[in-house]
């Protein structure tokens, strides 16, 4: 989500308006351009090329500003408005929205492309969040996929990884809560 320039530029790291932009709201929004688009299915409309093509945009940006931009593996939480990184931390809802965009993507479009990467970073994510010594996820990790806690202190948040785990074996709809009522029957 990108703030005014200016606003928050004495606290980028911010933990609700971080400075900047964060590129997990651009595969969020990829993601839900695509439910967007699956409704209007469902109603019998013919939704426009745009927004899948808007969705693979953002997917394309979120994946080239924020991948492995500093040297080490892990999408970064924020960049500036031209595009450098700015708060390098790896923060956990991100790259879970970064999968299930790519899980939703690769079923729209069949581009296995897609899946390839959200292969790949709920590898990163086995490795690097999951903590396997006390249980659940790490909520952020440093620069260097290390656990961290300068951002949001705490273990917070199952619902992004829990939303990745379901979308993995959905199917896209307008709704994740009526594609998981529709799955159980």
């Amino acid at each position: 989500m990108a703030s005014e320039p200016g606003v928050q530029r004495g606290e980028p790291d911010d933990p609700f308006r971080p400075y900047g932009s964060t590129p997990g709201h651009w595969f969020e929004w990829a993601r839900l351009a695509l439910h967007v688009r699956a409704g209007l299915q469902e109603l019998g409309d013919t939704p426009d090329d745009a927004l899948l093509a808007g969705a693979r945009t953002l997917f394309s940006d979120a994946v080239r500003e924020a991948w492995n931009v500093d040297g080490a593996s892990g999408l970064i939480y924020t960049v500036d408005f031209a595009g450098e990184p700015i708060i390098r931390k790896r923060m956990l809802w991100v790259h879970c929205e970064a999968i299930a965009a790519a899980e939703v993507l690769a079923k729209v479009t069949g581009d296995d492309a897609y899946r390839r990467w959200a292969d790949l970073w709920w590898r990163h994510a086995e490795r690097h969040f999951v903590d396997r010594n006390h249980g659940s996820w790490h909520h952020e990790l440093d620069e260097s996929n290390q656990p961290s806690e300068t951002i949001r202190i705490g273990k917070a948040d199952l619902y992004h990884p829990y939303q990745a785990t379901l979308l993995r074996d959905l199917p896209v709809r307008a709704s994740v809560a009526q594609a998981v009522a529709d799955t159980m029957g």
